[in-house]
């Protein structure tokens, strides 16, 4: 390693001790050495301190279990709540010298060819696997380590160097220290982190420095590095110098941190409050610590209603854990607990149960990875004695189920529409909410659909952040209008980045409505379209991102859904989607769904397409089949990419999946309403959808196999409608008869009025 990058200066450790509480217990000899002039003497005894010292309670847990965790260069399994230097010879049993694992946003994890010891025995080479990058192999960073490596095009680009800065190879290094007792690998372990302190002034621009995950990183070696007989002082205090410098001034420079940044940021400075209290500022960083994390949960970052600003659920859940480990930070430390914390985090509990899908998992919206937020619904259900979370947690096998199946949450525009709380359940998401604070996709209006527990309509979430150029296309195509599930004008797509909103000041005045027979939800997008907004500056390739040509806002796109529920046990239920488009001048319009990789049949007079593998299905079926055309894009590269999903192949490359588009046109008001028809097999019966003969746009007509008939009116605005023997005042209409006309159940939705062979139903 270079001269350049491997010394801090004396002057650099000297300001340190300037801004340390010197008359604290246990500090008498550091400062008897300051005043002495002896500082090598004092860096000695600031290490033997710390090795002395009462240790600080701080939750050393990992994040979920070995995939997880070795994936993130941790073999260290189970891991406990605390970890102290003393605690070698005790956790040595834990520490697991297997294959560690791969992970991929769209895969998810798979074993590695590479042991603990293997990552370790490369890194004393100067050899660096990254899991979470394993399209680029091992990479040689050099002996000098080239922290702004940049791996051969066609793999991760800028996102390998600003993964390796996060240093989790570091543990690698200190676990095989303590399971082998070979000196080289703790040796390694601290000229490698010390060589990063002394090049971070020197880094370029465009790299990422993360010192909220450094606060924490380098604090959970630390125990190791104390366990080590040859730790020197200097390189002791090298860290200590950056943690209570650099560190800590980066994190309280931030300003208006969004989302889980802002949750990240505080409890970094959380981790040096703890961890660190001789420091002068070490109450300064406790206080906005506490405030920022507590203000994640709260006004912050999240809703009233438990949802959160930051519209990305893989984002909200994977940070919504963190919550328990400020708990712990609190607790263990005789910090009281914040004001408001705990109760928050029942709610975003309550969130996050009770739009999970019938598998657990949650959507993959904005730049979610596959997940599931059920092992934070699990802690707080234990904690706060919620069956009804517990339930959900637990997959039924405790607690009891949640009085409702069907949730909207009217802040973050988030609704639900559940048949019931069975892993075969039918269920909708449906995102009518604001853009969302950071890592916001442009898919307002957009779907996800499980067929009798089968997810088949699905958000495609993102599969890199990379933009190499082999990632870039894909990259711009995950996170526009094109890759959702909603609708297309003129082949471009929404704007919200450019437009706004981001969030919301009062909940979505949006109709909701649910009953015993059905659920509605209705929402607007008006802010306009264009072929290429403005992607978030966060990865802006160099020479810039991409130009906005123009904001269309001549249409505006109303989409409501209607979910029809099974009357009785083993009935039929499914959804209808409507689509209108208004304003004004000529033009194209696509619908789009997004299948996972799946076979399907399409029948071109009807226009109908279902899927046809095996098992629950789905299949869609225009209402009025002479208005649409239909087409199956499966794998398109050009002129546009189509028809890709994410998970199905190997290293989680996007590989080709049907998307169903239904397309029209002409000058609004324009609609394209469609049936989405869940089937228990490939074989299933289908209704006959039609428009009633005679009927106005927005009129629906559903023939049951059994001979039933469901008739529903969405127009296209709210007001007086009618056609044959129905007539009804509001916004929409459910009347569902029986085989021969006599009526089942009606829903009305802002209505006041209902009638049905001139009987009055409402009004």
């Amino acid at each position: 390693m270079s001269e350049h990058y491997s010394r801090i200066e004396d002057a650099a450790i000297a300001a340190m001790f300037d801004g340390m509480r010197l008359d604290m217990p246990g500090l008498e000899a550091v400062a008897a050495a300051l005043e002495s002039g002896d500082a090598t003497a004092a860096e000695a005894a600031y290490l033997r301190h710390y090795r002395d010292r009462r240790q600080p309670v701080l939750d050393w847990s990992g994040e979920g279990g070995f995939a997880v965790d070795s994936s993130n260069w941790d073999f260290l399994d189970p891991r406990p709540d605390t970890i102290t230097w003393r605690d070698r010879d005790r956790l040595r049993p834990h520490i697991r010298n297997e294959r560690g694992y791969c992970f991929d946003r769209g895969q998810g994890y798979w074993l590695s060819d590479y042991t603990l010891l293997d990552l370790a025995d490369m890194l004393l080479e100067d050899r660096v696997f990254i899991p979470y990058h394993p399209e680029d192999g091992v990479q040689q960073v050099g002996s000098e380590w080239n922290w702004e490596h940049m791996p051969p095009p066609g793999g991760a680009g800028q996102r390998w160097p600003m993964s390796l800065v996060y240093q989790y190879c570091l543990r690698t290094l200190t676990q095989a220290y303590w399971l082998t007792g070979d000196d080289r690998y703790i040796a390694k372990s601290l000229r490698i982190a010390t060589s990063y302190i002394a090049y971070v002034p020197h880094k370029s621009d465009w790299m990422w420095i993360p010192d909220m995950q450094l606060a924490l990183n380098y604090q959970q070696l630390m125990p190791f590095f104390l366990s080590w007989d040859g730790l020197a002082p200097r390189d002791f205090c090298t860290i200590q110098y950056f943690l209570s410098g650099l560190c800590a001034d980066s994190m309280e420079a931030v300003v208006g941190a969004p989302g889980n940044q802002l949750f990240f940021n505080g409890l970094g400075l959380l981790w040096l409050a703890v961890g660190m209290p001789e420091f002068q500022a070490a109450a300064r960083w406790r206080e906005r610590g506490l405030r920022e994390t507590t203000g994640y949960f709260l006004d912050d970052a999240a809703y009233p209603d438990g949802s959160s600003k930051e519209n990305s659920h893989g984002y909200t859940a994977g940070t919504a854990g963190r919550g328990f480990e400020v708990l712990k930070l609190t607790r263990g430390n005789g910090i009281p607990d914040p004001d408001g914390m705990r109760e928050a985090m029942v709610l975003r509990a309550e969130f996050l149960a009770f739009t999970a899908k019938p598998d657990g998992s949650y959507v993959w919206t904005g730049d979610s990875k596959r997940g599931s937020g059920l092992p934070f619904v699990r802690n707080v259900a234990e904690a706060e004695g919620r069956e009804d979370l517990l339930y959900v947690a637990t997959a039924g096998e405790r607690g009891s189920a949640p009085a409702r199946s069907s949730s909207y949450y009217a802040w973050g525009g988030v609704g639900v529409m559940r048949s019931n709380w069975a892993a075969d359940a039918c269920y909708l998401y449906f995102d009518v909410g604001p853009f969302g604070v950071v890592h916001g996709h442009e898919g307002k209006l957009a779907i996800e659909v499980v067929a009798y527990g089968r997810s088949l309509v699905e958000d495609l979430g993102i599969h890199t952040y990379g933009q190499d150029p082999r990632d870039a296309a894909f990259t711009d195509f995950f996170l526009g209008t094109n890759a959702h599930n909603t609708i297309l004008v003129d082949g471009k797509g929404q704007v919200r980045q450019a437009t706004g909103p981001k969030t919301v000041d009062a909940p979505l005045p949006y109709p909701w409505h649910s009953s015993a027979s059905c659920d509605y939800l209705a929402g607007d997008y008006v802010e306009g379209y264009g072929a290429a907004p403005d992607i978030e500056p966060r990865f802006a390739r160099a020479g810039g991102g991409h130009p906005n040509p123009g904001i269309d806002r001549s249409v505006t796109h109303r989409r409501s859904l209607l979910f029809v529920k099974a009357q009785e046990e083993g009935e039929p239920e499914y959804w209808i989607v409507t689509d209108w488009l208004d304003g004004s001048g000529d033009h194209s319009y696509e619908q789009l769904y997004h299948l996972v990789p799946t076979p399907v049949a399409v029948d071109e007079s009807a226009r109908t397409v279902r899927t046809t593998s095996p098992g629950a299905g789905i299949a869609f079926l225009p209402t009025c089949a002479d208005a649409v055309e239909v087409e199956i894009i499966e794998g398109r590269p050009e002129p546009d990419l189509q028809g890709w999903y994410c998970g199905a192949g190997g290293n989680g490359r996007p590989v080709p999946a049907p998307c169903v588009v239904y397309r029209t046109s002409g000058i609004p008001a324009a609609l394209i309403q469609t049936v989405l028809w869940p089937t228990r097999s490939e074989k299933g019966e289908l209704p006959r959808v039609e428009v009633p003969e005679g009927a106005p746009p927005g009129w629906a007509q559903i023939t049951l196999p059994d001979g039933s008939v469901d008739l529903y009116c969405a127009p296209a605005a709210s007001g007086h409608h009618g056609h044959g023997e129905l007539s009804f005042t509001g916004t929409a209409c459910l009347l569902r008869l029986a085989d021969g006309g006599d009526l089942r159940s009606w829903d009305l939705v802002e209505g006041s009025s209902l009638a049905y062979r001139g009987r009055a139903l409402v009004g």
